[in-house]
């Protein structure tokens, strides 16, 4: 995503996006943004007039009741399966709370 604000230009998004805007991501904030990715997180870098800012890091949360439901429907005769365009290491995290199988990195065109 790039926007401007008050004459200042902000990007937030991978590494591929940044280099693609001309900037440098040292290999210490790379190693950063890959462990919290490690974590089950979803990050991205943040600049601001392309300077090299920060790291945003969010995590999924499971909605209320959605471990039950998953339970109560793994008593029937098939089994749950999670499709998502989130990486491995977050849709792993979210598949071992639920205790189901998933899929990772898929487009939405495949998930549909």
């Amino acid at each position: 995503m790039k926007v401007q604000w008050d004459f200042r230009t902000i990007i937030v998004g991978s590494s591929e996006i940044m280099k693609s805007e001309g900037i440098e991501i040292s290999e210490s904030a790379e190693n950063l943004l890959e462990s919290k990715q490690l974590e089950g997180m979803t990050s991205l870098f943040v600049s601001l007039d392309r300077r090299p800012l920060g790291i945003i890091s969010i995590a999924d949360t499971l909605r209320q009741g959605a471990k039950e439901a998953i339970e109560r429907s793994g008593t029937r005769a098939y089994r749950n399966w999670m499709l998502t365009g989130d990486s491995a290491p977050v849709a792993d995290r979210i598949g071992k709370e639920l205790g189901i199988s998933y899929e990772a990195n898929l487009l939405p065109k495949i998930r549909s």
